[in-house]
């Protein structure tokens, strides 16, 4: 589940999320007809989809292999060379990232700092070594005088050889500060830091637009539990008014060491989400209330009497709310099946976030943990 991927690297926190995406704009524009103009595969794909659409089938005629090129399309020399291409953005990017620890290979089905998967082929660079004067000298501080404590800032990097962006950036050595650790920059020259290496890997056009209409949510684990750390994430795009669960951009940046943890880009291909949710946004349950209900009865027959349901919302995330449910593992499968509208429910059972989530088309309860309720139809 979306809140439940997110781990931050060998610290902590499952930090609810989004997920959306998921896209670098997710709004679905048919391509415009012009005369003698030559129609590309994808705007095809898109044309043919948006006519199954409106003939009123649900079941999509595409898949991520119409937008994202498959392995056996790269030759060696081309692979080669995106491996260098993508050494150069790294180097714009990280400049402090040793280039001859920089080993690309070429891999699918990768998974991401923040735990989203990708389908399609991308080069992932392990063990690359990013540690700076700062890292050292508080790798030194925490030792206390044991040698065999102090590491390297080893790094997994992950690129896109289609778009030509980093996707993925994570630390492997990193553990909370102490308090008393010298922080070089303020929770809100962090956060100015965060939102400018977007900018940087994504550029100024999504900035100007698509950014526009994700909901940013920051975080500031300094001011909550002096971790030393905040947090930037983009989230929740809609489509026909109603967002995705999954998706966005998280960035998590260190005011100890002036420098970022984690960056993670699991915004696919916006004409891909579109071809995938075709079906309709008017769902049979139609409120919060009818679902509450549902997940409120199932845990009546089997504690009965105990419905008094601590329901929680984290703020800035999408909670308690109707969304795509766009998991990734659907958008890669060879037979992808449209999103489904469901109803998101977060709630407090004892000390733990739990989620609940309900087909808003059939009521059907599709995941569920609760004492020993134990209900998950993703796996």
């Amino acid at each position: 589940m979306k809140k439940q991927q997110k781990v931050i690297s060998t610290l902590l926190v499952s930090l609810c999320t989004i997920l959306i995406i998921l896209t670098a704009g997710c709004t679905y524009n048919s391509p415009n007809q012009q005369e003698n103009t030559q129609v590309t595969q994808t705007e095809s794909v898109t044309a043919e989809t948006t006519q199954s659409v409106q003939s009123g089938s649900t079941q999509p005629t595409v898949s991520w292999k119409d937008f994202y090129p498959e392995y056996s399309e790269y030759n060696d020399q081309t692979r080669e060379e995106l491996i260098e291409e993508a050494k150069d953005e790294i180097m714009r990017l990280f400049p402090n990232v040793d280039r001859s620890t920089l080993n690309g290979q070429w891999q699918e089905h990768v998974y991401t700092y923040t735990s989203i998967a990708y389908g399609y082929p991308v080069i992932v660079f392990e063990n690359a070594d990013f540690t700076s004067d700062n890292f050292m000298a508080l790798q030194e501080e925490m030792s206390n005088g044991d040698s065999s404590r102090i590491q390297r800032n080893l790094v997994r990097i992950v690129y896109d050889p289609k778009s030509k962006k980093v996707l993925d950036f994570g630390s492997y050595g990193y553990s909370t500060p102490p308090a008393s650790a010298e922080r070089r920059v303020t929770s809100e020259e962090a956060k100015e830091k965060c939102l400018n290496l977007i900018k940087k890997v994504k550029g100024e056009d999504f900035v100007n637009n698509e950014m526009n209409d994700y909901s940013i949510i920051f975080t500031d684990l300094e001011a909550e539990d002096n971790q030393g750390e905040v947090i930037i994430e983009l989230e929740g795009y809609p489509y026909e008014n109603v967002p995705y669960l999954n998706g966005g951009i998280f960035v998590d940046y260190n005011l100890v060491l002036d420098e970022v943890l984690g960056y993670s880009d699991y915004t696919y291909d916006p004409e891909l989400l579109a071809a995938l949710t075709t079906l309709s946004p008017n769902p049979e349950i139609k409120t919060l209330e009818e679902a509450k209900g549902i997940f409120e009865a199932k845990v009546a027959e089997r504690y009965p009497g105990e419905v008094d349901i601590d329901y929680r919302t984290d703020e800035g995330f999408t909670t308690n709310a109707l969304v795509w449910d766009n998991i990734p593992k659907n958008i890669f499968s060879d037979n992808p099946e449209p999103f489904k509208l469901v109803w998101y429910l977060v709630f407090n059972s004892g000390n733990a976030r739990r989620e609940a989530v309900i087909d808003a088309h059939t009521g059907e309860i599709t995941y569920l943990r609760y004492k020993d309720i134990d209900i998950d139809t993703y796996d």
